[in-house]
């Protein structure tokens, strides 16, 4: 089993105890707070995906166009990523 299968599984996996676990609570809960924080789990969710791809969009567009073969646009990307990364703007 290589990297890729194992850690697609091991998502797919922890997914589900999250979501019985945030059910389990939901039920448990009284009806108006259940819907809060039903809420707040579904935001807390979004959110490293969202952060992840505000930070490092430069790198994975350039790595996009690395495997479509268009090296120069890809160059111009990694130095706009590494640009923000010795400045500090973005990392």
């Amino acid at each position: 089993m290589n990297r890729v299968r194992f850690l697609k599984i091991a998502y797919i996996l922890i997914l589900f105890i999250v979501v019985s676990a945030v059910f389990i609570i939901a039920k448990e809960t009284a009806f108006p707070d259940s819907l809060i924080f039903l809420a707040v789990v579904i935001i807390v969710c979004l959110i490293p995906g969202r952060i992840t791809g505000y930070y490092f969009r430069d790198f994975y567009t350039a790595r996009r166009l690395l495997s479509q073969k268009s090296f120069e646009k890809s160059v111009e990307h990694n130095r706009q990523f590494l640009q923000a990364y010795i400045e500090g703007k973005k990392v």
